[in-house]
């Protein structure tokens, strides 16, 4: 679990100041340090972040409680949530005050019940409204409602049906329908023609369906299949076969053991002879040669209108429809019906209901002396079976160790540098809170506050204050 320092201050004496706010719900605790010799009544109280600075409900960690001079105090550890604000006093300015946190990493669920909208919310909190059970999620910018608490009431007995509206106009008739081509799928005609206009239609071979451009939605709407397709009509007469060409003589063999002569230059075209009289001689026998086929003859006149055709061509489209006639008047409520049984117990557990006041300020422990002990070397051992704690002048230097490891003990030490600057040194598997200190200034008075969760170096966390 990730410790952090929420704050660290020396307020103004007889000032009540906000030392930190909490960021994310966590235990904390503070260390009291009285920086001089004269003792001070000290106060730490939660302010909880939804409590509008109301005094009645502040949660008081210690109140007006004396702190002799030169002694450091931790006091027991207390949760928070977001927006919770840590307030700090004393009776003197010379009384330092840090605040530090033990928080889940993972993250965090934060489900509230009450009236008002919770301050300092983060992304997924959720709010339940006490007053109208509404149940919020913060999207990061506002609680937006997703669902209700509340019991749903049985429903009441439905109305009489109320009478019939008067039957609109009639629409304007619809446009005529172009089919223009054929596509294989819907998909091709909308890559080729993703727009049309009124009365535009394609047939898609694939669905055996008609798609008619709708300008309301704005796409190819289908307006159903084509209908059976007509017998096929009767062949035409067939053409009457061309004049086939008189074939000419076959030349001499020549010999087959001469040599090839080479080829002679291309002699030069010669002029076109004159078109000679178009002559009609004599139809001649039937050729037994094909001959080619000949051009494609002029369009004949358009023949005669045939019969009505008795195949159903494709529907319009649907005009527009009337505006909707005018609701008619209501009619009585009917009687209430008989309250139907009590439906079974739920299994879903309800919201958490919200914390009861704070009670009562037990009564003061009873007081003790804490030992003082001076160490007179430049190494400080930091002894964890004994109550006193240490008050050392050093040289240029301090080095600390530990000894007698005891989880739940903690022990302070007070460095006073006089005229030199101190260089620090510690156990290395200690965990400090904050920073680790190399160097206390000349002329400072500096403040180790250690704990021990266990019975080894590594489950110490230590805590550094200075004179500023």
């Amino acid at each position: 679990m990730p410790v952090k320092r929420l704050g660290a201050f020396k307020p103004v004496a007889n000032t009540a100041t906000e030392l930190a706010t909490a960021d994310v719900a966590s235990v904390c605790s503070v260390i009291v340090t009285n920086m001089a010799n004269v003792a001070a009544l000290t106060t730490i109280y939660v302010e909880p972040f939804d409590s509008g600075g109301d005094p009645a409900v502040r949660a008081y960690v210690a109140n007006a409680l004396e702190l002799p001079g030169n002694v450091t105090y931790e006091t027991f550890r207390f949760s928070t949530q977001v927006g919770d604000k840590i307030i700090v006093e004393s009776t003197t300015s010379d009384v330092a005050f840090s605040a530090n946190a033990a928080y889940e990493q993972e993250g965090r669920t934060n489900v509230v019940y009450q009236t008002t909208q919770p301050g300092f919310p983060q992304v997924g909190d959720i709010w339940v409204d006490s007053t109208t059970d509404d149940i919020k999620v913060y999207t990061g910018s506002q609680f937006n409602t997703v669902a209700s608490a509340a019991p749903t009431g049985p429903t009441g007995p439905s109305g009489p049906v109320g009478p019939s509206g008067p039957t609109g106009p009639t629409g304007p008739e619809g446009s005529s329908v172009s089919i223009l081509g054929t596509y294989a799928t819907l998909s091709l005609l909308e890559t080729d023609s993703p727009t049309g206009l009124p009365g535009q239609a394609y047939y898609i071979t694939e669905e055996d369906l008609l798609y008619i451009w709708s300008d309301l939605n704005q796409e190819w709407a289908p307006a159903g299949p084509l209908g059976v397709t007509g017998p096929t009509g009767p062949t035409g007469p067939e053409g009457p076969v061309g004049i086939g060409g008189q074939q000419g003589p076959t030349g001499p063999t020549g010999p087959s053991d001469g040599p090839t002569g080479p080829t002679g230059p291309t002699g030069p075209t010669g002029p076109t002879g004159a078109t000679g009289p178009s002559v009609t001689g004599p139809t001649g026998a039937d050729s037994t040669v094909e001959g080619p086929t000949g051009p494609e003859g002029p369009t004949g006149p358009t023949g005669p209108t045939g019969a009505d055709s008795t195949v159903t061509g494709p529907t319009g489209a649907d005009g527009p429809e009337g505006p909707t006639g005018p609701t008619g008047p209501e009619g009585p409520t009917g009687p209430d019906g008989a309250t139907g049984p009590t439906g079974a117990d739920s299994t879903v557990t309800g919201p958490t209901g919200p914390i009861g006041p704070e009670g009562p300020l037990g009564p003061t422990g009873p007081e003790y002396e804490i030992a003082v002990t001076t160490a007179n070397s430049d190494t400080i051992t930091v002894n964890f079976a004994s109550d006193s704690y240490v008050v050392r002048d050093p040289g240029s230097s301090v080095s600390f160790d530990g000894s007698n490891y005891t989880a739940g003990k903690s022990t302070a030490v007070k460095i006073n540098s006089a005229l030199n600057e101190v260089t620090l040194s510690f156990p290395s598997a200690w965990s400090f809170l904050g920073f680790k200190p190399t160097t206390l200034a000349a002329g400072k008075v500096g403040i180790l506050s250690v704990t021990s969760f266990g019975t080894t170096e590594a489950e110490c966390v230590a805590a550094w204050a200075a004179e500023v």
